[in-house]
């Protein structure tokens, strides 16, 4: 209970109002989950499994993304009894607490670990820092399954006492490996990759190998069938992913090194964590590029517990094992040597995985493998609970709680959310506009200010809600000739290029432009506005010279400006650095109705020339709100 409400405190201690994280992959998520509900209860808008009813009409889009199938099971029951973002939240703590009880069964009945330490071990893997992070991106939660796997895996190593106990073992372990790659194809990657360096270390050991030769002859067809069904099942997924692969590519090894771990990633935990925020500002964590993504910290007490257990159980063998796979995994998946301020991309072993292992090319994201990791670090790090209690008897049993608890509080952070209500507002509104007699429809915001994926999964919810197809999309991929991406309606340019790109993908696909509707609305984008009030800005400066400039606000909207939620000042066009600064911190919170002045210096361009001065307030990785403030043509001499 205590690890749900650390991890998901945004949603709980608000009455389920607010959903973590933002508006874009997080309601992805939810609509495939949604999506596949909806096929299993017979919905006709969403009458084919791997063709969700966007980018309409194309089809077989669901393995351009995640698709969610192997978590529907934790899904269901919810959407049974809730409306669909309710249930997602529900699944959410579902599947965390899922993520617990497996590490806490593999700890007790695999490891004999106490119920303290197990708790500690399970806690510290469904929610750690590294998971919690990545609200962003759903997917990397249901990690049951992994377990399971690992679980029977031991079992079969150990020798099961019976040709029963085998045969169960030997299902679970493929059922949970097939099930893991249905539910995440990240984490069922992960797994495989693991899993295969895991075997392979046990077979060097001799007493295992034997066991697992014996487990093989012992049971032949068990794990004939076993593997047959496994290889039945799987191929819908392989193939299609496969045939994505073909159309798309996989990803350059070049944009898998801006998501590869550095060493310090490792220790690195950004300007969320309760107790380790300030670290984000040392210049040792500078220069980690997509940094969001890269806040792997283990926790530095869990780090050092970690590397106490392992010396402390050097001669027990399953420890030791667990220890050293987890340093393997971490040495092979980390960047070495490199600079991305220089320009040097460093060495990694990766590059050779990325090459030769099957499957390795779709993953971009290896810095996510911290939450796998997590799982050998935190069994360690109770390793060192469990010594406690059992050398120093009460006084340990006291000590172990206290850093039992210390360890799971490290995990602790603040991530954004969004509010449920204001996101149910905006689809109603766009689902009331879809006229009866539409076949299609595409969704136009007037004069928004969010970001364009905030409208297009408006539109594909809304479509959910009217029973029918939108040709908006968000996912992995676009269709090929699909430009309707950016269908914010700011003048008539704008209505212009959206009507010529709906008439090219409508001849394209041979649609009826008269049975397609185009709803064009007004967006009053969430709870967040503002109303500019003054600014002073220099109206010519020496070039390389700094100035002192003020913007006065005045929060209009209903809710109060946080600078912990990452409320800033931003630069104009978007993340330009003509002024030498990207972001402007708030000098406190703002509450509604309240002005802020922010005052800050900037430095000019070196090259003579007029530069547009302007900036926006955002809200990093949620969205930007409100209209920018005056443009000022700065005259550089």
């Amino acid at each position: 209970m205590g690890g749900l409400v650390l991890a998901h405190h945004e949603t709980v201690l608000h009455g389920f109002g607010f959903t973590q994280n933002d508006l874009g992959d997080t309601r992805l998520v939810n609509y495939l989950l949604e999506h596949v509900w909806r096929w299993l209860t017979f919905d006709p808008n969403h009458a084919r499994l791997w063709s969700p009813p966007y980018f309409y009409p194309t089809q077989e889009t669901l393995a351009w993304s995640e698709n969610m199938i192997g978590a529907v099971p934790f899904y269901a029951p919810w959407r049974l009894l809730l409306p669909a973002d309710s249930a997602f939240q529900a699944w959410a703590l579902t599947v965390g607490t899922l993520n617990f009880v497996a590490v806490y069964f593999f700890a007790r009945r695999c490891l004999t670990f106490s119920q303290l330490a197990a708790s500690v071990a399970a806690a510290l893997f469904a929610f750690s820092y590294t998971r919690v992070n990545q609200t962003m991106h759903w997917q990397l939660f249901p990690h049951c399954y992994t377990v399971w796997a690992f679980h029977a895996l031991y079992r079969l190593t150990e020798g099961p006492a019976d040709a029963t106990w085998r045969t169960r073992w030997i299902a679970l372990f493929f059922g949970s490996a097939v099930l893991q790659l249905y539910a995440s194809i990240y984490l069922g990657w992960f797994l495989l990759f693991s899993g295969t360096l895991a075997v392979l270390a046990l077979l060097l050991n001799e007493p295992t190998r034997v066991r697992l030769f014996a487990q093989v002859r012992q049971a032949p067809f068990t794990l004939a069938l076993a593997l047959g069904l496994s290889a039945a099942v799987l191929w819908p997924l392989v193939w299609r992913y496969l045939e994505v692969e073909k159309l798309f590519g996989g990803r350059p090894f070049e944009e898998v090194l801006t998501m590869l771990p550095m060493p310090r990633v490792w220790l690195h935990f950004g300007e969320m964590s309760w107790l380790y925020a300030w670290t984000a500002k040392l210049p040792f964590f500078s220069g980690i590029p997509m940094e969001h993504e890269q806040r792997d910290g283990f926790g530095y007490a869990v780090l050092a517990a970690a590397v106490i257990g392992l010396w402390l159980h050097r001669k027990a063998p399953t420890l030791r094992f667990i220890g050293l796979l987890t340093v393997v995994l971490v040495a092979l998946s980390t960047l070495y040597f490199a600079d991305f301020r220089t320009g040097d991309m460093g060495w990694t072993p990766w590059k050779f995985i990325h090459t030769y292992f099957p499957g390795a090319k779709a993953i971009r994201g290896v810095a996510r493998l911290g939450i796998l990791y997590m799982l050998g670090v935190g069994l360690l790090a109770a390793s060192t609970v469990q010594w406690l209690e059992e050398r120093f008897a009460r006084p340990g049993q006291v000590a172990a709680f206290a850093l039992g608890a210390f360890l799971l509080v490290e995990q602790g952070q603040t991530t954004p959310a969004f509010d449920k209500a204001l996101n149910r507002r905006d689809i109603a509104a766009i689902a009331s506009a879809v006229g009866p007699t539409c076949e299609a429809f595409l969704f136009s915001p007037v004069q928004g200010y969010g970001p364009y994926w905030k409208y297009q999964l408006d539109a594909v919810w809304a479509g959910t809600e009217v029973g029918k197809p939108t040709l908006n999309g968000y996912s992995g991929q676009n269709p090929p000739g699909w430009t309707l991406g950016e269908v914010n309606l700011r003048g008539q340019a704008d209505e212009t290029r959206v009507s010529q790109s709906a008439a090219q993908w409508a001849a394209q696909n041979k649609l009826q432009l008269d049975t397609l509707c185009w709803v064009k609305l007004p967006m009053q984008d969430g709870p967040y506005s503002m109303q500019f009030v003054s600014q002073t800005v220099p109206a010519s400066m020496v070039a390389g010279a700094t100035a002192a400039v003020e913007v006065t606000l005045r929060n209009t909207g209903t809710r109060p400006w946080l600078p912990q939620q990452l409320f800033r000042l931003g630069s104009q066009p978007q993340d330009t650095t003509t002024w030498g600064l990207q972001r402007v911190e708030l000098p406190g919170v703002v509450g509604p109705g309240e002005p802020v002045t922010l005052r800050f210096s900037v430095t000019a361009p070196t090259a003579p020339g007029r530069y547009p001065f302007q900036w926006r307030l955002v809200q990093d990785g949620v969205m930007w709100f409100g209209l920018p403030t005056p443009l000022v043509d700065v005259d550089v001499q």
